[in-house]
C-alpha cells in the first residue's frame, strides 16, 4: 500500500517480488478483498500442489509394481530367443506358463492404473466388498513371486482360513504387493517373509515381517513424506 501511484514506482514493486499493489487513499473493504483473494490462490496452489504429489507417489508405486513381472518376462523371452538353449517341449511349455502369468500380473496392473485414473477424474468410487483374506492376499503375492524366488525367499502366509474381510480389494493388492516386494529386496538371501493377522476391534490387523535389515526410527519417520528421500544402500 503506497501513495506512489506512477507506473514506475508499481512496477519496481512487483519486480522486489510484490504480488499485489494498492493506492492510498484505499478502502479497508478493498484490502481485505484483495487478501482474501490471494489467501484462496495461495491455498489453491498448495492443494494442487499436494495433488501432483500424491499423484507422483503414485505413479512410483505402479511403476515400482510393474518392474518386477516386466523384469520376469524380459528374462524368459531372452532365454527362448537365445540359440544357446536347446529346451525340451516340456521346459517350454513350463516357460510359456510363466509367461502367461507373468502377462496376466502385467494386465492387472495396468488396469489399476487406469481405474485410479477414473477415480481421480470422479468415474469410479470407492468399492469395498466381501472377500475372503486368503484368497486377496495369495493372488497379490503371485506378482512377485518370480522376485521371491530369486532370491530363495521363503513367504509364508498364515492367515485364518475363509476369514472374510470388507476392503477395496485393488487398493488392498496394491498394498500388499508393495509392502512384500520391499521386504524380498531388504531381505537376504534364503530368508523369510511371514504375513499374520489377528482379529482386534472388529478389524483384522496385518502383519508383514521378515528377517531383512530393518528401518531405524528417522526412516519410519520418514516414509510417507513426499519431499523426503527413503532410499538406502541394503
Amino acid at each position: 500500500i503506497s501513495a506512489l501511484n506512477d507506473t514506475k514506482n508499481i512496477v519496481k514493486a512487483f519486480h522486489a517480488g510484490g504480488i499485489d499493489y494498492i493506492s492510498k487513499p484505499f478502502q479497508a473493504e478493498e484490502v481485505t478483498a484483495r487478501v482474501a483473494t490471494h489467501l484462496k490462490i495461495c491455498w489453491q496452489k498448495h492443494e494442487l500442489q499436494k495433488l501432483n504429489d500424491q499423484k507422483d507417489k503414485f505413479f512410483s508405486i505402479i511403476a515400482h509394481d510393474l518392474r518386477n513381472p516386466f523384469g520376469g518376462f524380459m528374462a524368459l523371452t531372452e532365454m527362448l530367443v537365445d540359440e544357446e538353449f536347446d529346451f525340451t517341449p516340456e521346459e517350454l511349455k513350463t516357460m510359456l506358463v510363466e509367461l502367461n502369468h507373468s502377462s496376466i500380473n502385467i494386465y492387472e496392473l495396468l488396469n489399476d492404473l487406469l481405474e485410479w485414473s477414473q477415480l481421480q477424474r470422479g468415474n469410479i468410487n470407492f468399492n469395498p466388498q466381501s472377500l475372503v483374506a486368503e484368497d486377496v492376499f495369495a493372488e497379490s503375492l503371485k506378482a512377485i513371486k518370480d522376485m521371491a524366488g530369486k532370491k530363495k525367499i521363503k513367504i509364508i502366509l498364515n492367515l485364518p482360513e475363509k476369514q472374510k474381510i470388507d476392503a477395496d480389494k485393488n487398493m488392498v493388492q496394491t498394498i500388499i504387493r508393495n509392502l512384500v516386494s520391499n521386504a524380498i529386496k531388504f531381505t537376504p538371501i534364503e530368508g523369510e517373509i511371514r504375513i499374520n493377522s489377528i482379529e482386534e476391534n472388529n478389524m483384522l490387523k496385518v502383519s508383514i515381517n521378515d528377517n531383512g535389515i530393518g528401518m531405524a526410527p528417522n526412516i519410519v519417520e520418514n516414509i510417507f513424506a513426499n519431499d523426503t528421500a527413503t532410499r538406502r544402500p541394503g
